[in-house]
């Protein structure tokens, strides 16, 4: 972790999963990896650029998204 914090930055936060998830075949990492990526960008969105509005759909990609997730971590003990 970075000095003096307890969790990684958000942003790094793919990187960390695909190269050190060690409990989840290689390609079942990367595959997260990205799916973090692609919520992070929502959450950036969301947070942080008010004229941009999510609609409905983009709730709908970004929860089909999370449950892909938690398809990946199935197998985690």
């Amino acid at each position: 972790m970075p000095f003096g914090q307890s969790n990684p930055k958000h942003r790094t936060l793919p990187l960390v999963v695909g190269s050190n998830l060690h409990l989840l075949p290689i390609q079942v990492r990367w595959k997260l990896s990205g799916l973090i990526g692609m919520l992070y960008n929502f959450r950036i969105i969301a947070d942080y650029l008010p004229p941009v509005t999510l609609e409905k759909a983009d709730a709908r990609i970004a929860m089909g998204l999370m449950a892909q997730g938690f398809v990946c971590l199935k197998d985690v003990p």
